[in-house]
């Protein structure tokens, strides 16, 4: 306690924070060698940042118990100082006889009276203000803040305290550091500290005075450690007073160097001997002088501080003795007598070499060839046995640092026979300690303690302190690597001993050790609090000496503890620290255990490939060393990883391999855990039966072995199998679960009678018998109660709330509080605190279930305080890692106030308990809450403020998981450049990780950005990706949704090929959903195969198929699902003219999209319902719900459906003729979707706009909005909608007769159409242009584009559009033939046929294609072309042929509107033959049957018609003739009319004789 207070402050975490710690099992070597590699910093608070970042609270959990339990031992690094006994090993000594604590009652309260010490904070506490000056001092603080603080505490401990409180003092320390605060220290302390605050600034009369005071108050109280203090404080005072400037330059940076190493009086005393024996063996001041400054030099580059002031010390000592300084020398002898006599140091000159070697030098590259080169030059002197015998132990050291442990051994011996010689008893307790650390290192632990019990007599007999610490530490380890449950009290007493003793005489380096036993043995009893507390000072301590081994052994000890208290993330950074280390200066032994230990913390944070990868290493060193039982627990590491990993092949092949291990070694309870893991795997395989034969054989070893839990675990694993088996199935499942409790229930066994009972109602729970498992479940929890197994108890209450929970009635979860609220008012009748804590946990998580976070967090907040009171900081930490995470608010709440308030609230008990991981959760909620809200730029604060607590924390994963939300958020706000970065940075961070599910997901995330970029060939190849990280883990739901990406790319991509690709992967996806029986899922693929039947214009297929996906979506609650099949299935009523279906489903989707809170979903189903009434010629309705669904969002402040909405006003004012308000409507819409930065929504705004703008006749206004849009296009790469707009505005063009522009226009959307791949869609664009040549006369260009167009529709099989691009072809052909006619003026007998004949074979082809679509109208225009064709070869009778084929098809179908036309183009066969009569009929036939349709337009055509047929007639002498045949006819008699002269130049009109209106507009 006394060198307690010089000690700078521990850098734990205070009380009230959760510290953690491990349990251990192995151990191998001791406490030792210095650090290699890189230099400490010269700030020692700043060369612990990176082991305080492990001391820190757990925070993320938890992980399985198997873990938590099964932690590596952390081996102790191999110390100093320390070597071994002769040739054989000493007597056996009972340990109670050099222990005799070990039968003390209350060992347990006092390693908690040293935890509660080291993290004492009163500032009222004298203690802990000199542990601030002490802190200061060594960290370099204001020395006028020093002064006043020590002066202060002196005054208060000179007016409260007398020499009956250093009595007590002493008292406390006997009881291993128990204090209270009456038990002060001596003023002598607070004088010392007030010298070494006045040497600072080189007071030197005021520390002198000080010093003086301090040695005088100790000498009167007899306290010889207080008195070596002071001496301490005057050898400094002294050597500050140097005359030569150069020495005295030597002195200040000695003492600078101690200060910042805070060098206690007894390492000083170590240091300044050897600087005594460094002098003596030199023969003069001179040599030695000069051989240490050239020393000092080498040290100021290298690695140790310790080195340099070794030297700096040898430096000042020889010039105090050239200034024959004799008072300053007499104060040093003084000094190191009262050390000596205190046992705090080697009292053989030689020794003091072994031990700095050891600390110092051990470990260095070489340091065996420098022991064995000293060794070898004593033996030439051939004069000093005890310097031979000291170097033998050095050589030694550096053979077991080398782990070349029968050559160290060896060396002991030959050493101890010398010690043994001369009769150095302190040598041989040297030697026997060193040859402890070897029996360890050899996994002889028995042999160990044994030699170290020996050694800790001799030196008790010699009242050597040192060596009693070193000797204590020896048996603590020993008794640690014996790993025996029993030996607990053992390891306790022999660590406070030694810790007692450690502070006796100020020695650091054995406190550290001492703490780290505390640590290790606390860990092992499930106490990680106080391990903590522990390994926080021990780090600290382990610093200032610079034990880089030390460091890594707390490390990997903590490791375990951090598991315990369910903070993987720090685990996985302690052993990663750890092993840093250890791969430089450790032995393959403790690197193996701290591959051990990031294996399991690997695992427990899931991480499953870097635990196989850590485990793996781990298992070739345990071979290389033969250690078989640290092999076995690896073995289980890497099944229980492969076991996460899905690894199920590779379960099984190692499985068995551990099974044999563990029956060659008779190890049945190891064989029984290989059987449990191997029957779990089995399962995963679908192999149930061999897992339920594994499952019965584990079963019957736990039986065999009277293991009641592991019998009580294995049932379930029974009954788990039989329930997988479809030939036993649940009913025996059920029954072996009732023999299981009626078989406890014999033996009188309540409490495994009980959790058989769990068994049972699970059972009933997995046959879907809610009410049964809740009523076995209660019957349990009673049985429990009466026992007073409050765990258990709750563990019952926790089955049936799941029981009630997982009804399908709305009861369910209102059973389910009840029956909490029950057993919470039952604890509080009992005071049961414990049982009202863990009871609020489980109402907490109710509530979670009832979609009700803020009661959730109330109760929360309720029950922190009951689990404080019980000093329970890891159920505390259980409690709020259970409930405040990403599940406490579900979705579809997030834009609710209650979700606000919730996590408000949430927060606020996350910064208490300083849960970071719980922050960073609910900033992530809030980040989902304030995007639901509407408010982006507050939420990305929210997840940049996640990002850092989980960069500070070390959580890689965490910080992927915000970057990866981010981007899926951006994603939904449309912002796809930001969306795209960051979903690529998450893809790259999850890649790191080698987290494969992950990383899986955020290519997810990838292909959909990409998509929406309308990059959709870089989206499929992350698409293939993921798939391929999916197939590669045999994970068929990954695949399955991959699937399901895929097709929405394809839909992003639009067109009938990606429709097409769409359904048949689709199809794929949804057998993956069937095989795993994911409902969602598949209703999820039927959607969208829904979708692509809706491309293709299958509206009546799709409406099925939405059906059935909208089924499948209610079957599981899925409203997200729900919502999008019945827009679609609205969507397709709609286009089918089922406008009051469409009306009722759009209704529908719209309430449920609100339900959801699903914008897309509400936008899509406001649309189809605008449209269904509109088509209803309802459009007041349609006004009222676009208003009705604006003011709405207007409230709800929800932008992106306002905008939608205004989108739907302005549309129905489309339709009601109403351009000015819908004009305002769109404007507004536009200011929205600039303000969120939504390009796309913006060009669909614009697009509408041109509409309107047509509408008023503002052609040029439209014209403008169309480019806009058109540029916006371009500029976010949507070329889907780019060729849309380009279409509109050829549209325009093509109106307003600028067919240039128009062709311009059409050939954009053309390329914009073949950039996305879709050619069906191009090729109908290419259909156009062909059009608008032929209205322009440019047949040539025509024929061009049409024939492109015959080859994209031929090659994707779509006749219908094939047929008329060959129209279109036929059509050019023939006008390019009437064009060379008209040019060159000549006889139509002398023009080339080549045309006509090629427009004949188009049209034939286009009418067997017609003719097997079905499409009679098409025909009979393919007959009128054919006609023609004949016509231009003048072949007039197969013309005619063809004219009466298609009137006879009319005629047949009772087509009115066709046969009038038929006749017309009858009557022009007919004239062009000469044939006027018949052709004079037809037109008259033709006349009648257009007035009787009341078709005004075709009479006309007709009646203009028979003008031209008389005048051709006239012409050709038709009426001259017929007047002369009847003036010379005989009365009675007549014939048929007679030809003239006629031909097709005469009255042939193409566009004459349209069929209808709009083919008459297209020219026939």
């Amino acid at each position: 306690l006394k060198h307690n207070v010089w000690r700078t402050r521990p850098f734990a975490a205070s009380p009230s924070r959760a510290m953690t710690t491990a349990a251990d099992s192995a151990l191998a070597a001791m406490p030792g060698p210095p650090p290699k590699g890189k230099p400490f910093t010269a700030n020692p608070a700043l060369r612990m940042i990176l082991l305080q970042s492990q001391m820190a609270e757990a925070v993320k959990g938890p992980p399985s118990s198997e873990v938590a339990s099964a932690a590596p031992a952390a081996r102790p690094p191999m110390d100093v100082l320390i070597p071994e006994a002769g040739s054989t090993l000493p007597a056996n000594i009972p340990l109670e006889e050099v222990l005799p604590e070990v039968s003390s009652p209350d060992l347990d309260d006092k390693v908690a009276a040293v935890a509660v010490d080291l993290q004492c904070q009163d500032e009222s506490d004298p203690r802990v203000q000199l542990r601030r000056v002490a802190a200061s001092q060594q960290l370099g603080g204001p020395m006028e803040e020093q002064l006043q603080l020590v002066t202060s505490t002196l005054s208060s401990l000179r007016a409260a305290n007398d020499n009956s409180g250093v009595e007590k003092s002493r008292e406390a320390e006997a009881l291993g550091g128990q204090s209270s605060s009456q038990q002060w220290p001596s003023p002598a302390l607070a004088l010392c500290a007030l010298g070494e605050a006045h040497l600072g600034v080189e007071s030197l009369k005021e520390a002198l005075a000080a010093a003086t005071e301090a040695l005088e108050i100790a000498r009167a109280s007899s306290d010889r450690s207080m008195e070596a203090a002071a001496l301490y404080v005057l050898v400094k005072v002294h050597f500050l007073g140097l005359r030569s400037e150069g020495a005295l330059q030597f002195a200040r940076e000695a003492l600078e160097t101690s200060r910042e190493l805070g060098v206690t009086w007894s390492e000083a005393a170590s240091l300044l001997s050897i600087a005594e024996a460094r002098l003596a063996s030199a023969g003069s001041t001179g040599v030695a002088m000069a051989a240490a400054k050239a020393k000092v030099e080498v040290a100021r580059d290298g690695e140790s501080r310790w080195a340099l002031l070794a030297e700096l010390l040898i430096v000042v000592r020889a010039v105090l003795a050239d200034e024959d300084r004799r008072d300053a020398l007499q104060v040093i002898r003084d000094f190191l007598r009262v050390v000596h006599d205190l046992g705090a140091t080697w009292r053989e000159t030689t020794l003091h070499d072994v031990g700095r070697f050891a600390t110092q030098d051990a470990l260095e590259e070489g340091s065996l060839a420098v022991a064995s080169s000293m060794l070898a030059d004593i033996r030439t002197a051939g004069c000093d046995e005890k310097a031979e015998a000291s170097a033998l132990l050095m050589v030694a050291h550096a053979r077991l640092s080398s782990e070349d442990l029968d050559a160290a051994m060896a060396g002991i011996r030959e050493a101890s026979v010398v010690f043994q010689r001369l009769g150095l008893r302190e040598g041989i307790g040297v030697a026997w300690i060193l040859s402890t650390d070897v029996h360890i290192a050899q996994q002889r632990p028995d042999d160990a303690l044994r030699t170290a019990s020996a050694a800790l007599k001799l030196f008790r007999e010699l009242r050597h302190s040192k060596g009693e610490g070193l000797a204590l530490l020896r048996v603590a380890f020993a008794l640690l690597a014996q790993r025996q449950a029993a030996r607990g009290a053992a390891v306790r007493a022999a660590a406070l001993r030694a810790l007692t003793v450690a502070r006796g005489i100020a020695d650091r380096r054995c406190e550290a050790f001492a703490l780290y036993a505390l640590v290790r043995v606390s860990a092992e009893a499930h106490m990680p609090e106080q391990a903590l507390k522990l390994g926080s000072e021990a780090g600290r301590l382990f610093c200032d000496v610079e034990e880089r081994l030390g460091v890594a052994a707390l490390l990997t000890a903590l490791c375990g503890a951090h598991l315990e208290l369910f903070s993987a993330e720090a685990a996985v950074s302690a052993a990663q620290d750890a092993l840093s280390t250890l791969r430089e200066v450790g032995d393959r032994m403790s690197r193996a255990l701290a591959l051990q230990s990031l294996a399991q913390a690997h695992f427990a944070n899931d991480s499953p490939d870097e635990a196989l990868q850590a485990a793996a290493e781990a298992l070739e060193i345990f071979r290389e060393l033969e250690d078989s039982k640290s092999e076995d627990a690896t073995l289980m590491t890497v099944l229980k990883a492969n076991l996460a990993k899905g690894s199920l092949d590779a379960v099984v092949q190692t499985g068995e391999r551990a099974r044999r291990r563990a029956t060659a070694s008779g190890d049945r309870h190891q064989e029984a855990v290989v059987l449990r893991i191997l029957a779990k795997a089995y399962l995963g395989k679908q192999m149930s039966e061999q897992a339920l034969s594994t499952a019965r054989e584990a079963l019957q070893i736990f039986k065999e072995l009277g293991d009641k839990a592991g019998e009580s675990a294995m049932v379930q694993m029974v009954i788990n199998a039989e329930m997988a088996d479809e030939k036993i199935g649940p009913s025996k499942a059920l029954e072996t679960a009732r023999e299981a409790v009626q078989r406890f229930k014999d033996e009188g066994d309540r409490e495994n009678e009980a959790k058989a009972l769990q068994t049972v109602a699970k059972t009933h729970l997995a046959k879907k018998e809610h009410h049964r498992a809740a009523r076995v479940a209660k019957d349990a929890q009673s049985i429990l109660s009466k026992l007073g197994d409050t765990s258990g108890e709750i563990a019952m209450l926790q089955t049936a709330v799941d029981a009630h929970l997982s009804r399908p009635d709305r009861e369910g979860p209102e059973d389910a509080l009840q029956i909490v609220l029950d057993a919470l008012s039952a604890f509080r009748d009992r005071d049961n605190i414990q049982g009202e804590a863990r009871g609020l946990q489980v109402l907490a998580m109710v509530y979670v279930a009832k979609k009700e976070p803020e009661a959730a967090v109330r109760v929360v907040q309720d029950a922190v305080p009951l689990f404080r009171e019980l000093c329970d900081k890891k159920g505390e930490m259980e409690l709020l890692q259970s409930v405040i995470n990403g599940n406490l608010v579900k979705e579809g709440m997030e834009s609710s106030d209650e979700a606000l308030r919730a996590v408000k609230i949430a927060l606020m008990l996350c910064n208490q308990s300083d849960y970071k991981q719980g922050q960073a959760a609910m900033l992530l909620t809030t980040f989902k809450i304030l995007l639901a809200r509407e408010k982006p730029e507050r939420a990305m604060q929210a997840a940049d403020e996640a990002l850092k607590i989980f960069k500070d924390l070390g959580d890689s994963h965490g910080e992927a998981e915000v970057v990866h939300m981010t981007a899926k958020a951006y994603l939904a706000r449309e912002e796809n450049k930001k969306a795209l970065q960051a979903a690529q940075q998450a893809v790259a961070l999850f890649r790191k990780l080698g987290d494969k599910k992950y990383e899986r997901a955020a290519l997810q995330t990838l292909t959909a950005t990409q998509s929406a970029r309308g990059e959709h060939t870089l989206a499929f190849e992350a698409c293939e990706e993921a798939l391929a990280l999916a197939r590669g883990v045999s994970d068929l739901e990954g695949e399955a949704k991959m699937l399901q990406e895929v097709c929405k790319t394809h839909l992003a991509k639009g067109g009938r090929e990606a429709a097409d690709s769409t359904t048949r992967i689709a199809k794929e996806s949804l057998a993956l959903f069937q095989k795993i029986g994911d409902r969602s899922g598949e209703g999820a693929a039927w959607h969208s195969i829904a979708r692509a039947h809706i491309i293709r214009e299958e509206f009546e297929e799709a409406g099925r198929v939405a059906k059935e996906a909208h089924r499948l979506g209610a079957h599981v609650g899925d409203l997200s699902l729900q919502a999008m099949a019945l827009s679609t299935l609205g969507e397709a009523c709609l286009s089918q003219g089922h406008n009051a279906d469409a009306i009722s489903a759009a209704t529908e989707a719209l309430e449920l999209a609100r339900e959801t809170s699903q914008a897309s979903s509400e936008t899509l189903a406001l649309q189809t319902l605008i449209g269904a009434r509109l088509a209803n010629a309802e459009p007041s309705e349609a006004l009222r719900v676009a208003k009705e669904a604006h003011q709405r969002a207007k409230k709800l402040n929800s932008t992106r459906v306002e905008a939608s909405a205004l989108q739907a006003v302005a549309k129905v004012c489309i339709h009601i003729r109403a351009p000015s308000e819908a004009e305002q409507a769109l404007t507004a819409a536009q200011n929205i979707y600039r303000k969120l930065k939504d390009k796309q929504k913006e060009v669909a705004v614009l697009t509408t706009a041109v509409e309107v703008h047509l509408l008023t006749g503002q052609v040029e206004d439209a014209l403008r909005a169309a480019k806009d849009a058109t540029s916006i296009c371009r500029e976010v790469n949507d070329k889907r909608q780019e060729a849309h707009v380009l279409e509109l505005t050829a549209q325009i063009h093509n109106e307003c007769g600028e067919t240039k522009e128009a062709l311009d226009a059409a050939k954009g959307m053309v390329s914009a159409l073949q950039d996305l791949g879709d050619r069906t869609a191009a090729a109908q664009a290419q259909q156009s242009i062909a059009s608008m040549y032929l209205e322009t006369g440019d047949s040539n260009e025509a024929l061009k584009f049409a024939k492109e167009a015959v080859i994209v529709f031929q090659t994707a099989g779509d006749q219908w559009a094939e047929g008329q691009a060959w129209w279109t072809v036929a059509k050019a052909l023939l006008q390019r033939h009437n064009a060379r006619f008209e040019d060159l003026q000549v006889s139509p007998a002398y023009l080339p046929k080549e045309d006509p004949r090629e427009a004949l074979q188009a049209a034939v082809k286009a009418r067997a294609i017609f003719r097997q679509t079905g499409d009679t109208t098409m025909e009979m225009e393919m007959l009128n072309t054919a006609a023609n064709a004949y016509l231009a070869r003048q072949e007039y009778r197969d013309a005619l042929r063809m004219a009466d084929e298609a009137l006879l098809m009319a005629r047949k179908l009772k087509d009115k509107q066709a046969e009038a036309s038929c006749q017309l183009l009858c009557a022009q066969m007919y004239a062009v033959q000469g044939r006027w009569s018949p052709a004079f009929r037809a037109v008259e036939a033709s006349r009648v049957l257009f007035e009787e349709l009341g078709n005004d337009e075709g009479r006309e055509s007709a009646e203009n018609y028979t003008g031209v047929l008389r005048d051709a007639a006239r012409e050709a002498g038709y009426f001259e003739e017929q007047e002369r045949k009847n003036r010379f006819r005989p009365m009675g008699s007549g014939g048929p009319g007679q030809r003239g002269a006629s031909g097709p130049d005469s009255i042939y009109n193409r566009k004459a004789f349209p069929w209808t209106k709009p083919q008459g507009a297209m020219g026939a």
